[in-house]
């Protein structure tokens, strides 16, 4: 057990790290777009691109020792915000269930003894 959790940290970079191309192409989460085009005024893309450049660098900060626990931090704060716009859209999809498990390992790795 302690040897998996020595590892924990890998569960939500990848996870995170999974979730890019749909951020960055446009191919994934219509419904994501099309929510940030109307509430932004037709810079849905843009805010889509800005959440994977956030989440890129949350995951890389997921990987490095020194700033652990910050990155933990970082998804925390990013997966409540994409929980609670899932809730607001109805949408829930594998997305919505990967935020969760994101949430609960950054939630897991915050509190684990070094």
């Amino acid at each position: 057990m302690k040897t998996l959790l020595k590892y924990l940290h890998f569960l939500p970079a990848l996870i995170l790290a999974a979730t890019l191309p749909y951020k960055f192409t446009g191919n994934g989460l219509p419904y994501l777009y099309a929510f940030f085009d109307q509430l932004t005024g037709g810079y849905g893309h843009e805010v889509m691109m800005g959440i994977g450049v956030q989440e890129l660098f949350v995951a890389v900060g997921l990987l490095l020792s020194s700033v652990r626990k910050y990155a933990a931090l970082a998804a925390i704060a990013t997966m409540v915000g994409a929980i609670a716009t899932h809730i607001y859209l109805g949408q829930f999809d594998a997305v919505f269930l990967q935020a969760f498990i994101v949430l609960g390992s950054s939630v897991a790795l915050l509190f684990k003894r070094s």
